[in-house]
């Protein structure tokens, strides 16, 4: 993802080639910063992992999850996926739950920000 504005003014987004990636971006950088600069209150959502997840690279991970109210609390349950290009997985997502870099273990019942899409 990359983002600028123009000597004119105008902001520019270019966004990943990966369609999976291209559609996360939109929900996590370029809706909040378009409801932003329409002066519009954004929401933040937030969501109990449901399993502990081990992610080695130095990265946030956008992790895809299904969506489960258990007993009044929304848990995030991953959906297993072949990267940002695989398309087909959103059929099963509801959103992206944001793991933040540098941790690469994160614990069952830990809170994380929620995007949803669903």
């Amino acid at each position: 993802l990359w983002f600028g504005v123009s000597a004119g003014g105008v902001a520019v987004f270019a966004l990943p080639g990966n369609p999976v990636s291209t559609f996360m971006c939109l929900h996590r950088y370029v809706l909040p910063w378009l409801k932003t600069s329409l002066g519009m209150k954004i929401e933040h959502d937030f969501a109990i992992l449901s399993e502990g997840i081990q992610f080695l690279p130095d990265l946030t991970l956008f992790l895809q999850v299904k969506m489960k109210n258990e007993n009044g609390v929304q848990k995030a349950f991953p959906i297993a996926g072949n990267g940002s290009g695989d398309l087909a997985n959103l059929l099963d997502s509801d959103g992206f739950l944001e793991l933040p870099s540098p941790q690469n273990y994160f614990q069952k019942d830990q809170v994380f920000r929620y995007f949803k899409f669903r």
